[in-house]
């Protein structure tokens, strides 16, 4: 699975992020710190910002580590250096920052910055995705539902998508349905897949709109048979 894309994302977004990991945090002389830090970010004035965030990301705060990882990954105030961008994400994640975690498991999965390597990117998602984290449980769902760097696992795969899927992914959502549905990884209950069908229909997914009206148009999952549901001819 490319998840570079995923990471390209959090890059671009970093100013987003930055103003909610670099507020957030107890009223004394390091928020303070941040928040200055912020302020110069967002003039664009990298340079200064990095000078706040230096001492704070050495002295462990994982939100400050953070930024340096993003500063570094894009060339901001620093020249482009994905290896320190990566020391530096891992540092916040070692730390349990459960962003950081998600991150350095895309840059293990891609390569970006060290050796490409499957095993630490599983073992970063797994920690990230234990914490909550939904984009994590899904792709963890989606490596081994198609046996991705991993061996196919479907059972761990339903696992990781009804986590994600219980936490609101439409996509995971749909795909709890498929594999009640199929059978694949948990006993076969049409009735399941058609309330988790239902679930991600209701958040706007048209592949389990699509489908949830076929089995109402052939009366499966416990439904009467409704015609009208019928997908038309083209």
């Amino acid at each position: 699975m490319n998840l570079n894309k995923n990471l390209i994302h959090i890059f671009l977004s970093a100013s987003l992020f930055l103003t909610s990991a670099l507020v957030i945090a107890e009223p004394n002389h390091d928020s303070a710190q941040r928040q200055q830090a912020l302020k110069l970010i967002d003039a664009k004035r990298h340079k200064e910002a990095l000078i706040l965030l230096f001492p704070l990301a050495k002295g462990g705060d994982t939100k400050s580590q953070i930024a340096l990882g993003i500063a570094y990954a894009r060339g901001e105030g620093v020249p482009k250096n994905l290896k320190e961008s990566a020391k530096w994400f891992k540092n916040a994640a070692m730390q349990g920052d459960v962003m950081a975690q998600s991150i350095i498991a895309s840059i293990y999965m891609e390569g970006l910055g060290v050796n490409k390597n499957i095993t630490e990117a599983i073992k970063w998602l797994k920690k990230s995705a234990n914490q909550g984290d939904i984009d994590s449980q899904f792709i963890l769902g989606s490596l081994y539902d198609r046996g991705e760097d991993v061996p196919r696992n479907y059972s761990e795969a339903f696992q990781w998508y009804k986590k994600a899927a219980e936490q609101g992914n439409d996509k995971a959502q749909f795909n709890v349905g498929a594999f009640y549905f199929n059978g694949l990884g948990i006993k076969k209950d049409p009735k399941q897949a058609l309330k988790w069908f239902q679930i991600s229909t209701n958040r706007g997914n048209r592949k389990a709109r699509k489908t949830l009206d076929i089995m109402y148009c052939l009366g499966q999952g416990g439904v009467p048979e409704t015609p009208s549901r019928c997908p038309r001819p083209n």
